[in-house]
Protein backbone atom coordinates (compact mmCIF):
# COMPACT_ATOMS: atom_id res chain seq x y z
CA UNK A 1 0.00 0.00 0.00
CA UNK A 2 2.83 2.41 0.78
CA UNK A 3 4.51 1.76 -2.55
CA UNK A 4 1.24 2.54 -4.34
CA UNK A 5 0.72 5.61 -2.14
CA UNK A 6 4.17 6.88 -3.16
CA UNK A 7 3.42 6.02 -6.81
CA UNK A 8 6.28 3.53 -6.99
CA UNK A 9 6.29 0.52 -9.24
CA UNK A 10 7.22 -2.82 -7.78
CA UNK A 11 7.62 -6.40 -8.90
CA UNK A 12 5.00 -9.05 -8.29
CA UNK A 13 6.52 -10.47 -5.10
CA UNK A 14 5.17 -11.43 -1.72
CA UNK A 15 8.38 -11.01 0.26
CA UNK A 16 7.64 -8.26 2.76
CA UNK A 17 11.34 -7.63 3.34
CA UNK A 18 11.92 -7.07 -0.36
CA UNK A 19 8.97 -4.69 -0.52
CA UNK A 20 10.06 -2.79 2.59
CA UNK A 21 13.57 -2.35 1.16
CA UNK A 22 12.00 -0.53 -1.77
CA UNK A 23 10.50 1.95 0.70
CA UNK A 24 13.62 2.83 2.67
CA UNK A 25 14.38 5.99 0.70
CA UNK A 26 10.78 7.21 1.18
CA UNK A 27 9.85 5.83 4.57
CA UNK A 28 13.02 5.49 6.62
CA UNK A 29 11.01 4.46 9.68
CA UNK A 30 9.93 1.27 7.93
CA UNK A 31 13.02 -0.20 9.62
CA UNK A 32 11.10 -0.01 12.90
CA UNK A 33 8.77 -2.79 11.75
CA UNK A 34 11.49 -4.98 10.25
CA UNK A 35 11.15 -7.74 12.86
CA UNK A 36 7.38 -7.79 12.38
CA UNK A 37 7.87 -8.24 8.65
CA UNK A 38 10.27 -11.12 9.30
CA UNK A 39 7.64 -12.78 11.48
CA UNK A 40 4.89 -12.34 8.89
CA UNK A 41 7.08 -13.52 6.00
CA UNK A 42 7.40 -16.84 7.77
CA UNK A 43 3.67 -17.51 7.44
CA UNK A 44 3.45 -16.73 3.78
CA UNK A 45 6.74 -17.80 2.28
CA UNK A 46 7.39 -20.94 4.32
CA UNK A 47 3.84 -22.25 4.00
CA UNK A 48 3.12 -21.31 0.38
CA UNK A 49 3.91 -24.77 -0.94
CA UNK A 50 3.56 -28.16 0.72
CA UNK A 51 6.71 -29.36 2.33
CA UNK A 52 8.65 -29.43 5.51
CA UNK A 53 7.79 -26.55 7.77
CA UNK A 54 7.28 -26.46 11.51
CA UNK A 55 3.86 -26.94 13.00
CA UNK A 56 2.51 -23.66 14.29
CA UNK A 57 1.10 -23.29 17.78
CA UNK A 58 -1.29 -20.81 19.39
CA UNK A 59 1.48 -18.50 20.59
CA UNK A 60 2.77 -18.30 16.99
CA UNK A 61 -0.67 -17.11 15.90
CA UNK A 62 -0.77 -14.49 18.66
CA UNK A 63 2.68 -13.24 17.69
CA UNK A 64 1.70 -13.03 14.02
CA UNK A 65 -1.50 -11.17 14.85
CA UNK A 66 0.40 -8.64 16.95
CA UNK A 67 2.89 -8.12 14.12
CA UNK A 68 0.14 -7.74 11.53
CA UNK A 69 -1.60 -5.14 13.68
CA UNK A 70 1.66 -3.22 14.15
CA UNK A 71 2.35 -3.21 10.40
CA UNK A 72 -1.22 -2.14 9.65
CA UNK A 73 -0.99 0.75 12.12
CA UNK A 74 2.33 1.81 10.62
CA UNK A 75 0.93 1.86 7.09
CA UNK A 76 -2.32 3.61 8.01
CA UNK A 77 -0.41 6.30 9.88
CA UNK A 78 1.36 7.22 6.66
CA UNK A 79 -1.36 7.14 4.03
Amino acid sequence: ALLVFHERTFPKVHDLLDLSTRLLDLETEVAKIHEDLVILNRYYIETRYPGDYPEFIWSDAEEALASAQKVKEFVLSRI
